[in-house]
């Protein structure tokens, strides 16, 4: 899956063109 990672006024958000998703990313975890 592909997904791209968009740096935007609030943060950072995800992106998934295939599913045409968008959501932003409030938590990262490493794993």
């Amino acid at each position: 899956m592909k997904v791209m990672i968009r740096r935007t006024a609030t943060g950072l958000s995800a992106y998934v063109p295939k599913k045409d998703l968008e959501e932003p990313i409030t938590e990262i975890e490493n794993a």
